[in-house]
């Protein structure tokens, strides 16, 4: 039997297809059991970082330090500022003399006893209430120790007795103490209690 023309055109082409098909397939399976041999190693990766994530030690966060105006023993740091009522007091100098200088144009020296030295202590003292507040000088006790020590009434404008602040007014005044010669100031506390019957009283370092 012959066949036509037409009939081996048609069955030529249809082969043609049929191989296209064939090699789509095995390239599509091939890519496909490619994907899947590399997909393991991906998952291995991801577990390592993972790993290696849990083997780090959590950082710990450390809170700024706050700044204090407090000695670890509760007192106040010599030079700064705390408020006690309506009174804010800072100790500005302190030093250990043998004399000081007193009248009115500072010619007369006044010496201690003997054993005993001058400790003079600057401050500085703000009303920051809403009315006048009156100060004595006894309201300054030295403590060395378990022993109080009054100021000394040395009559002088250069030396502080008792005044009066008003409001929003501030008071740069000197207090001599009477101490023992071998005291030495890191020894010394100022206790000052300040204004207001319920405030506890504080203690002020000087050096």
């Amino acid at each position: 039997m012959s066949v036509s023309k037409k009939k081996v055109i048609g069955y030529g082409i249809a082969g043609i297809v049929g191989l296209g098909l064939i090699g789509n397939f095995a390239n599509g399976s091939s890519d496909t059991s490619s994907n899947k041999e590399a997909s393991p190693k991906s998952e291995q990766t991801t577990k390592s970082a993972k790993a290696e994530d849990l083997d780090q030690p959590e950082k710990k966060k450390v809170a700024p330090k706050k700044k204090t105006t407090a000695t670890k023993d509760g007192g106040i740091k010599f030079g700064k500022t705390a408020k006690l009522g309506d009174m804010k007091l800072k100790i500005t100098s302190s030093s250990l003399e043998d004399s000081v200088k007193v009248g009115e144009s500072g010619t007369l020296d006044l010496h201690p006893k003997t054993g005993v030295k001058y400790l003079v202590l600057k401050f500085n003292l703000f009303n920051a209430g809403d009315t006048t507040q009156t100060i004595p000088n006894s309201d300054f006790v030295a403590k060395i120790g378990n022993k109080e020590y009054a100021p000394e009434t040395i009559l002088s404008d250069d030396f502080f007795i008792l005044y009066g602040i008003n409001p929003n007014l501030s008071l740069d005044g000197t207090v001599v103490y009477e101490v023992p010669a071998s005291t030495n100031r890191s020894q010394v506390t100022i206790e000052y209690k300040g204004t207001g019957w319920l405030t506890k009283p504080k203690q002020f370092n000087i050096v």
